[in-house]
């Protein structure tokens, strides 16, 4: 198992991307600028690696819950429903090298194997991840105390990291919310929203929103959190 079968293809893509832009502008971040205390290049790796297993950890904890809550759906229902009708499931299965082809036979039973390799893969990364930031974070707290950003090289290195972290959180907000709201949706809806028996889709849908609620969640307390690192947001509390 890697990180990129956390989350599905498209969100990995989209999340990704914004986080290794986030990364590289933290490390160009105050180059012009004197570093009288020579904490720049200590700013730049602390923010750095804060900011990979922030997200990491964040989307880790999200790939266990979505391994733990698929658990809930009925995978014979969903696979029966794409399965070829009897005749022709039949034809295949006299077919040497085809009877073993999902949906063709009974080679493919469903199993929740998947779902428990992904929440325990997940759990596991996350665990490591949760680690590797809260070992940093101690350490870039002692550099650049919370409310303390100045206008140093350091402190640019430290504003670049805030900025980046709550672009990336709200983006992880506003997608989670949507993938959400089609999870309710599909509760609400089945017969719209599938092509399946109605009780698994609507499971599929109670799993979605269960999970990206959570996403969702998480997200916006990572955005809070950085958001009041800066100190113009000290200053207005």
């Amino acid at each position: 198992m890697n990180l990129l079968d956390i989350l599905p293809g498209e969100l990995a893509l989209i999340f990704g991307v914004p986080l290794v832009v986030a990364v590289i502008l933290v490390l160009v971040a105050g180059r012009r600028d004197d570093d009288a205390a020579h904490t720049r290049t200590q700013a730049r790796y602390l923010a750095a690696i804060c900011l990979v297993s922030l997200f990491v950890a964040l989307f880790a904890a999200f790939g266990t819950v979505r391994g733990l809550t698929d658990l809930i759906v009925d995978k014979s229902g969903v696979e029966s429903s794409g399965r070829p009708p009897p005749p022709f499931r039949d034809i295949l299965d006299s077919i040497p090298g085809l009877g073993n082809l999902p949906g063709s036979g009974n080679g493919g039973l469903p199993s929740d194997d998947a779902d428990y390799r992904l929440a325990v893969g997940s759990a596991l990364f996350a665990v490591a991840a949760v680690g590797v930031f809260v070992f940093h974070d101690r350490r870039a707290r002692r550099l650049v105390p919370p409310g303390e950003i100045d206008q140093s090289s350091t402190g640019r290195v430290a504003r670049a990291a805030v900025y980046g972290a709550c672009f990336i959180a709200a983006l992880v907000v506003l997608l989670a919310l949507a993938k959400a709201g089609y999870g309710l949706f599909r509760v609400i809806a089945p017969d719209v929203t599938g092509r399946g028996p109605d009780d698994a889709e609507r499971q599929r849908g109670i799993a979605e929103l269960l999970s990206y609620s959570l996403l969702a969640a998480g997200g916006a307390f990572v955005f809070h959190r950085a958001w009041r690192w800066l100190p113009e947001q000290t200053a207005g509390t």
